[in-house]
């Protein structure tokens, strides 16, 4: 996105440790996805998002930090999107390329060799998102 001339900004919680997005080009803001001010001023003047904030859930996560990040953080990052106009969020996610037909745990299941060629059909944070927007079409998920 640099590359090609395009202003990206990211918030992060310790601007220390993400120096090597700051040696692209990057603009840091620092601040927390669980904290929807942080990610109100975050968002300010951006057109689109691309939200992969994520916290693995399963047996050795804490619960209430799983929904802290995953459900508020994704909330947060479409309130911003609403109020500030944006014209597409796209969220990450890492669920679309695990195999989760093993029987395992979700932080133990294995990539798929073979990750599928369209989206599945559409993940809570899409569901979120038409939910926020009404329009599902401009929430993409990976």
């Amino acid at each position: 996105m640099i590359q090609r001339g395009d202003q990206v900004r990211a918030l992060v919680r310790n601007p220390d440790e993400a120096s090597a997005l700051s040696d692209i080009g990057v603009e840091l803001v620092k601040g927390d996805i669980r904290d929807g001010d942080d990610v109100l001023r975050a968002a300010k003047g951006a057109e689109a998002a691309i939200h992969c904030a994520a916290l693995l859930g399963g047996a050795s996560q804490d619960l209430e930090d799983f929904k802290a990040v995953n459900m508020v953080g994704t909330t947060n990052v479409l309130d911003a999107a609403k109020a500030h106009g944006m014209r597409r969020v796209v969220a990450l996610s890492t669920a679309t390329f695990l195999d989760l037909s093993t029987g395992v745990d979700f932080e133990e299941a294995p990539v798929l060799d073979r990750p599928p060629q369209r989206p599945p059909t559409p993940s809570p944070s899409s569901r979120r998102f038409q939910k926020h927007t009404g329009a599902l079409p401009r929430a993409t998920t990976c």
